[in-house]
């Protein structure tokens, strides 16, 4: 097998198919993603190379699948390693769904149709991957429909399943009802509009003019259920993954600061920013080894400066093992509040101010590209946003 010769979802699906594992759709199509490759069982799609934007990959995961990314690297470089490491995880999650559904409570099913019309309601033929798919057996299993998928609009989207009225699901009670309002931006149910979108990640751009940045400091300062997180990465690509985590209670108290031994190679360019090279994580825990410990410090707000770039991490690091981010957890960037400080203070800024940026402005100690000083220098700024007249 020469392979340079074939792509990695090709190389992939030929090492996959030479051994008894479970059956893997190619080129499964839920709405108007594609995945890679997709275990309906278990409702898992693995994901090679990614092409859909967040939005969309945010309405997959509602819908009730796990993305977990297979970097092409991994696989070029170690493809059986690749299989044995997605064959495991498989099964694992196979015996948690078939133990949940085991203990959880007899519910009568009830039917609803499909908005998708039937052409995507079924896998996609691949023409690189054709002949892999051409034979099947009668007896193999069709994937139960996906969940609808709505794609985001610049109008309110309103979902077959909610009221047009409140957008919202008939199965909630009035109460609940009564809270839910849409975003703005794509039309998804928000629980909390003082908080970002789920869906898009929108800031209320209402909250945001109409609270400051100084009051929106102070008021954190008030408060405990909230982190601040910093991360040091393998990269900034899709394939990345996180190498170092810092957390740092509300009152400024160190809660983590470890290494984490990633998946892959620490490439030199990302080690020649933050100082980490592969023997510095030899004896570290991985991240699901690690994630037990640290995730009910992730179920409350989650605080990080450029938060887009740090949960985005948190999510691909943690999909890599078929791990979520609590559901409960909401976040805020820091950055973004400072660039609105400076805005309303001086009339001026722009939308992405550097961490460093912030220190100088406030005589903080900045940090040194490590995930512990970058942390305490982002807790230092909401405080003097906090202290500010």
């Amino acid at each position: 097998m020469i392979h340079s010769q074939q792509t990695p979802q090709e190389l992939f699906w030929s090492a996959w198919q030479q051994q008894q594992m479970p059956r893997l759709y190619p080129s499964f199509s839920l709405g108007n993603y594609c995945a890679d490759f997709a275990h309906p069982d278990t409702r898992t799609i693995l994901e090679i190379t990614r092409l859909a934007p967040d939005t969309l990959r945010d309405q997959v995961k509602r819908a009730g699948w796990q993305i977990v990314s297979l970097p092409e690297r991994e696989i070029i470089t170690n493809v059986q390693g690749a299989v044995k490491r997605i064959a495991n995880l498989l099964a694992n999650k196979a015996v948690y769904l078939q133990k949940k559904s085991e203990t959880a409570p007899r519910l009568q099913a009830v039917s609803v149709p499909s908005p998708l019309p039937p052409s995507l309601s079924q896998p996609l033929a691949d023409p690189l991957l054709a002949p892999m798919t051409a034979t099947k057996s009668p007896s193999a299993q069709v994937p139960p429909p996906p969940l609808p998928i709505l794609r985001p609009t610049t109008k309110q989207t309103v979902s077959p399943f909610m009221t047009t009225k409140q957008t919202v699901s008939p199965l909630m009670t009035t109460k609940q009802a009564s809270s839910i309002r849409p975003c703005p931006r794509c039309g998804a149910p928000l629980r909390k509009p003082e908080l970002p979108c789920p869906s898009c990640q929108d800031q209320p751009s209402s909250t945001t003019k109409s609270v400051s940045a100084i009051a929106w400091a102070r008021t954190l300062m008030q408060r405990d259920d909230w982190v601040v997180i910093d991360t040091e990465t393998t990269g900034l690509t899709r394939d990345d993954e996180i190498v170092e985590i810092a957390i740092v209670g509300s009152k400024g108290q160190i809660l983590v600061d470890t290494l984490i031994r990633p998946l892959q190679r620490i490439p030199l360019e990302a080690s020649a920013v933050h100082h980490i090279y592969d023997a510095d994580v030899k004896g570290a825990p991985t991240f699901a080894q690690l994630w037990p410990q640290i995730a009910p410090h992730f179920e409350g707000l989650v605080l990080a400066y450029n938060a887009q770039f740090d949960i985005r991490l948190l999510r691909q690091t943690l999909g890599q093992s078929a791990l979520a981010l609590p559901s409960l957890m909401t976040h805020d960037c820091i950055m973004k509040r400072y660039a609105s400080y400076q805005k309303d203070c001086y009339g001026s800024g722009q939308p992405r101010q550097s961490l460093k940026h912030a220190c100088t402005h406030f005589g903080i100690k900045p940090g040194v590209h490590r995930a512990l000083g970058d942390t305490i220098a982002a807790w230092e700024v909401v405080k003097k946003l906090s202290e500010l007249a």
